[in-house]
């Protein structure tokens, strides 16, 4: 039976592991229903901090803090609640909305059927996703005919044509290294076209065979640049939180948390087998 009350490690677990790792993962190691996490998180004001948002995702939400969570989320087609959530955890203010004054609209309507809401934009001092919002709020639509002479009118000289591709350019199997969403230096391969994998995950599974569900792989030596297959080891999500969580206390409370975790997993399995 899961424990209903919630002790003082317990939360601080919860603090650490939330904003990575979400509801199931924390129930299931915490021996909480998810009903219970979802109850604590929201009285700790607890944001989810893993939402992937691509580069272009990222540089609309934060020129257009000003819009709602509901628009900024139509604009690059997420859910009100993952932008509100990103937003939280980044911890980006929210700024004052800047409504559209009665001769912006105007602008709008009188130069859309005829340039781009990027140019529309530079002319008001509004964002190119700004100015698309807007137009679809006022009913506002180009003809294909319209649409085409924009395109003719304004695309530059150096646009890449249909199936070319920057000379910079990488190949299948290059390797770069980047920090990843929690700002750590990782080292990637490239799979193919546009799709990337952890090098550590790469080499591992390249020796050892795909990495089951529910489980990492983790550096011996701590150094997340250091992907040769002997520095590399694979524990399962329990064993990741523990090692995360418990090296942050004194000995003495390390010893109890082992206890109390070696009982949660004794009851657990005690309940599932009755």
């Amino acid at each position: 039976m899961p424990n209903k009350s919630w002790t003082t490690v317990e939360i601080e677990i919860l603090r650490k592991h939330y904003p990575e790792n979400g509801t199931a993962f924390c129930a299931d190691n915490l021996n909480k229903t998810k009903g219970s996490v979802k109850a604590k998180v929201s009285y700790l004001k607890l944001y989810r901090s893993n939402f992937r948002l691509n580069p272009n995702q990222i540089e609309f939400l934060i020129k257009n803090l000003h819009l709602s969570f509901k628009e900024i989320a139509e604009s690059i087609n997420e859910k009100a609640s993952k932008v509100k959530n990103y937003v939280y955890s980044k911890n980006l203010k929210p700024a004052t909305y800047k409504h559209f004054t009665k001769e912006e609209v105007k602008k709008i309507i009188e130069l859309y059927p005829t340039m781009p809401n990027s140019k529309i934009g530079e002319l008001i001092g509004r964002s190119n996703w700004s100015i698309k919002h807007k137009a679809k709020i006022l009913g506002l639509k180009r003809t294909l005919k319209q649409a085409k002479k924009i395109q003719n009118d304004y695309s530059g000289p150096h646009r890449f044509k249909k199936g070319n591709l920057p000379a910079n350019t990488l190949y299948d199997g290059a390797i770069t290294t980047r920090n990843d969403k929690r700002g750590i230096p990782q080292k990637y391969i490239r799979i193919s076209l546009s799709k990337w994998q952890y090098l550590s995950n790469y080499n591992w599974e390249k020796a050892n065979g795909p990495k089951p569900k529910g489980f990492n792989i983790v550096f011996k030596d701590k150094n997340t640049l250091n992907c040769e297959i002997e520095n590399l080891e694979m524990i399962s999500n329990a064993e990741l939180m523990q090692r995360n969580t418990i090296q942050q206390y004194p000995e003495e409370l390390q010893q109890t948390m082992r206890a109390l975790g070696k009982l949660n997993k004794t009851i657990k399995k005690y309940v599932n087998n009755n």
